[in-house]
């Protein structure tokens, strides 16, 4: 697995599901940078933790994607996974989290963790594509009773409330955007 502070944040959050007894498994691109390097392990297991690389390409920079990168297989592992799932949304909007925005009707339970800080946030809802992110989020919190959206901070969590108009009982301030008890 590539190293830094998503990374570390994702795999120490895994081990720490899979010691309370559930069952993981860390779906991520392959990309180990974004110059291009990939990883050739495409799935192995890592402290009980299974992980899978799916293939991704870097796509030109658009409006849709600033962080332009495209993982075709991520639909379908997406629709295998089940009913429950939680998904950890760092770089939103992205093409993960559109995908996962648009397939969240088929889960049981669907939590994103975007780490925004407050100024990338209020920048982010700023520009089209972070308009057109945040409205498509919104609507998935109302239609989807078991559909939330953490803060790191209670004034980002403010922020989603009274600045992006996200539903109030969809936003949870829960530090580093994690909750083993949480919603689900």
């Amino acid at each position: 697995m590539a190293i830094g502070g998503v990374e570390t944040n994702v795999l120490e959050v895994a081990k720490r599901f899979v010691n309370a007894g559930n069952k993981v498994e860390i779906i991520s691109s392959d990309l180990l940078n974004f110059e291009g390097l990939k990883d050739d392990k495409r799935r192995f297991d890592l402290d009980g933790i299974s992980v899978r690389k799916l293939y991704s390409l870097r796509s030109p920079r658009n409006f849709l994607d600033p962080h332009h990168l495209i993982i075709p297989e991520l639909p379908m592992a997406l629709i295998r996974l089940g009913k429950r799932t939680i998904l950890h949304v760092r770089s939103f909007p992205a093409f993960h989290s559109y995908m996962a925005m648009s397939l969240g009707h088929m889960f049981e339970c669907i939590v994103f963790t975007p780490h925004f800080d407050i100024k990338d946030m209020r920048g982010c809802a700023q520009s089209f594509s972070g308009r057109m992110a945040f409205n498509k989020l919104r609507k998935l919190l109302l239609t989807k009773e078991k559909a939330f959206i953490t803060a790191d901070t209670e004034l980002e969590k403010d922020a989603y409330i009274n600045e992006i108009n996200m539903p109030f009982n969809k936003v949870a301030h829960i530090p580093n955007g994690v909750n083993l008890g949480g919603q689900c």
